[in-house]
């Protein structure tokens, strides 16, 4: 078995997974349009996601022990050289440093080390490795997931009229887009269990290759996913799903399409609900901070709605947690992650001694 021994997370809604899950009990000041990590903007990209990586990475517990490291990202700190015309030729890609820089300053020597960039679905894929990794010997894995907002990233999505003028209302019928948010986090996990532990099922991945700008819609990537994760979803309920939900009409509808189709035959339909109305879309570290979102609701037996969201599009067929709405209990939750390229993954926590 694979826990989650430790997390921590820095985001636009401040620099604790406390005040993220506060935030995500109201509804939010658009007028503030805090998407963006607070303080000073002027470090370059690369300095920026070191600091935020480092600083969760002094809130988690990490055991002495075989150590391997992972960093997730889209586009690492690309920006930094692409807008800079004096800059000599880059012979690394954009990843390798920003994670060279991290274990500089803290002094950690894994045995292992990789980047990984599959899109939005990053933080997963990553967390599959880190379970092939524990299961040749590794005693445990750190999975760091960083990404900023930069003029090439924002004009890139902008291009494809993604980005919303008004504000993010997943699953709404009027639904047109969202915000891109910043996020840095770090998750330990770990085949040995300590008292705060959550039980991580094998992820699920599968790639579609329908487009690099989207999703295919007829959901049978995301379907298959989440098949390949053991037991799911006939073996084990679900109760809550912590959709991508990033309020695009085909995203959305996709994910719908899939969990509709995937828990048709259960007696007890899962809740849905998701983060980047709050949070905006934090690219590859969505995964991760759903992750540890899921593992909170798990440990509060508590969920989170979608605060913006007052009317699901009628069109969609799930049970959404809109504003005034709760989960009875919470034994299981699934995080899917959608991305650019058809890397799709779905991944479910539950107690280290729940029945199989």
């Amino acid at each position: 078995m694979i826990h989650i021994n430790s997390y921590a997370c820095a985001t636009a809604a401040g620099d604790s997974t406390a005040s993220l899950w506060q935030e995500l009990q109201n509804p939010p000041d658009y007028s503030k349009r805090e998407f963006l990590f607070h303080g000073d903007r002027s470090p370059v990209v690369r300095q920026l996601l070191t600091e935020k990586l480092t600083m969760c990475f002094q809130n988690v517990e990490l055991p002495a022990g075989r150590l391997g490291v992972i960093l997730a990202s889209t586009k690492g700190f690309s920006n930094d050289f692409i807008r800079d015309a004096e800059a000599t030729e880059i012979k690394v890609d954009p990843l390798t440093p920003l994670l060279d820089d991290f274990l500089a300053r803290t002094g950690l020597t894994p045995e292992r080390r990789l980047c990984v960039s599959n899109a939005c679905s990053s933080s997963l894929a990553a967390m599959r490795l880190a379970q092939f990794w524990l299961n040749e010997g590794l005693d445990q894995v750190l999975i760091l997931a960083a990404d900023a907002v930069t003029p090439f990233v924002e004009k890139g999505f902008q291009s494809l009229n993604l980005i919303t003028k008004d504000y993010p209302r997943p699953f709404a019928g009027d639904r047109a887009g969202f915000f891109l948010g910043e996020a840095a986090a770090c998750l330990v996990l770990s085949k040995d269990r300590v008292p705060t532990s959550v039980r991580l099922l094998p992820v699920g991945l599968d790639t579609e290759g329908s487009a690099v700008t989207r999703t295919g819609s007829s959901s049978q990537s995301l379907i298959r996913a989440v098949s390949r994760i053991p037991g799911v979803p006939r073996a084990r309920s679900i109760d809550l799903v912590i959709a991508h939900g990033t309020g695009t009409p085909v995203n959305d509808s996709t994910e719908d399409l899939a969990y509709a189709t995937l828990f048709n035959a259960s007696l007890m339909k899962p809740s849905l609900t998701g983060s980047k109305w709050r949070i905006g879309h934090t690219l590859a570290v969505s995964g991760a901070i759903d992750t540890i979102l899921a593992c909170e609701a798990l440990k509060r037996n508590e969920s989170f709605c979608l605060q913006t969201t007052e009317r699901i599009d009628p069109a969609l067929q799930c049970d959404y947690l809109t504003p005034g709405k709760k989960t009875a209990s919470i034994l299981r939750v699934l995080i899917s992650s959608l991305g650019f390229g058809g890397m799709h993954a779905a991944a479910v926590i539950e107690p280290p001694a729940a029945l199989a």
